[in-house]
């Protein structure tokens, strides 16, 4: 029996007996700080599968649950697959157990929540799911003006994700009142079908990997056409804050790297801020890095961020193949009560028919959605990880291919400013290899960690070379 939209809860509570990471302890410390937790059962092997069952038969006495399993988890959240009688998957959603997070995931779990639900408050999305319940987080104050001098066309956003965005079924966000890193945060959510691309049990093809891509390139731009509604950038948690019934959120994003509760008004402060974040947060990781030399190289070449002044939701890691859900035509069958819809095309054709004429391919692989919704940001499209390394043409060609008629973005690129890209690029590379490092540091040691934090210095010295290059030649 499917949850109904009254069985939807949010819950805030308050609890003294949570897990404990203080800042200046190492994450092998982890452990005992939380000895005495009422959420560490979801992290102990012994009893992890028994409290998941417990914590969802006591919220949804009516969903039969088979088993409970490990999945591929994000950086900032632990993940735990729930397998149900009739054949679904639920996802339960815990803070990272391996290390603690960079500034810029810190409640992620809220993150992913709030971004979620802003989607689905959407008018196309509402118009077909008016009992799921998620939007009602959104407060109905109106949206200040935009200026709209900014834009290459009018700004109101209409939902095009209607079949990839997963189901909230449950959230709770218990507070300490003694002190703020007690606080815990779980989530339960149905996903679209489909696995990740490393947890597919037979590799892609080099045909269904080009479909992959480009289908994936297609639901980047489907996302980024999304405009913030405020006109600022920045995350969302801190955009959309405002307008947001969630009492929980500014505990939950104590910490983040904005000085701003509302973002900024030009990508090039609001890039900023998480430019020099990620050098703040290598010095206090005791990480050596030319901070003098890239803040001069950065205020220089500012202009070249300015011109960004388009706001779109950016997915920053959406077009990784650990984030993108993929779903083969012949494990399809195996949900009859169910269908990959992934797209406003195919909701009324069947199961079969959605596996074909995507694009310019035929192909029996779909995408249908992404494993987290957490890692979002108004900005600069160029600023998602996939542009690390050379994005596959067939990628590109989705993002810069109109999804449907009323693409609000129409036949234009999703890239603006492309004379200058290499510039912001290059910067973007920077930070994200600053948070690759960072990463190393704050998590548990495992035996690849050093060939890991070696492979991203590798990367950061290319990436400083390039920049003295880059100097010199406007010298």
């Amino acid at each position: 029996m499917s949850p109904q939209a009254g069985d939807y809860t949010l819950a805030y509570d308050t609890d003294d007996d949570l897990l404990s990471i203080p800042e200046t302890d190492p994450p092998d410390a982890c452990q005992q700080h939380a000895q005495n937790a009422e959420y560490l059962r979801f992290y102990d092997p012994d009893s992890s599968m028994q409290a998941v069952k417990n914590h969802i038969h006591l919220r949804f006495p009516s969903l039969s649950v088979v088993d409970v399993g490990s999945t591929a988890s994000t950086d900032a959240q632990m993940l735990r697959s729930v397998r149900l009688v009739d054949g679904r998957r639920l996802l339960i959603h815990l803070p990272s157990w391996y290390r603690r997070p960079l500034q810029h995931e810190l409640g992620s779990i809220t993150q992913e929540l709030l971004n979620i639900c802003w989607l689905q408050s959407l008018p196309k999305y509402r118009s077909k799911n008016q009992d799921r319940g998620q939007a009602a987080l959104f407060s109905s104050r109106p949206w200040p003006p935009i200026e709209a001098t900014n834009f290459t066309k009018d700004v109101t956003n209409t939902n095009h994700l209607t079949g990839f965005l997963p189901i909230i079924l449950h959230h709770e966000y218990s507070t300490s009142a003694t002190q703020r890193s007690m606080d815990f945060e779980i989530m339960l959510s149905e996903p679209p079908l489909g696995t990740s691309i490393p947890e597919l049990e037979e590799a892609l093809s080099q045909r269904e990997r080009m479909s992959c891509d480009w289908q994936t390139g297609q639901l980047f731009r489907r996302i980024a056409s999304n405009i913030s509604p405020t006109g600022y950038f920045g995350p969302p948690a801190h955009v959309l804050a405002e307008h947001t019934s969630m009492p929980w959120l500014s505990d939950s994003m104590a910490g983040t790297y904005l000085r701003s509760d509302i973002g900024y008004p030009s990508w090039s402060e609001a890039f900023g801020e998480l430019f020099y974040t990620a050098l703040e947060e290598a010095g206090r990781s005791r990480i050596t890095l030319p901070s003098h030399k890239l803040h001069v190289a950065f205020e220089r070449f500012r202009p070249a961020f300015d011109v960004v002044k388009r706001p779109s939701l950016v997915a920053i890691d959406g077009c990784e193949d650990s984030q993108v859900l993929v779903l083969r035509r012949k494990e399809s069958k195996r949900y009859p009560n169910s269908k990959p819809g992934v797209s406003e095309a195919s909701e009324d054709e069947s199961t079969d028919d959605a596996f074909i004429n995507i694009g310019s391919f035929s192909t029996d692989v779909k995408v249908t959605g992404l494993k987290s919704w957490g890692h979002f940001v108004f900005g600069d499209p160029l600023f998602a990880t996939c542009f690390l390394n050379t994005a596959s043409d067939a990628l590109i060609k989705g993002m810069n291919t109109a999804f449907s008629a009323d693409d609000p973005l129409g036949d234009a690129d999703l890239v603006e400013d492309p004379q200058d890209a290499h510039i912001r690029l290059l910067f973007y590379d920077i930070v994200h290899t600053m948070r690759g490092i960072a990463r190393q540091h704050k998590g548990i040691r495992t035996p690849d960690s050093a060939q890991k934090e070696d492979m991203w210095w590798m990367r950061l010295r290319k990436a400083l070379a390039k920049l003295d290059d880059m100097t010199a030649e406007e010298d």
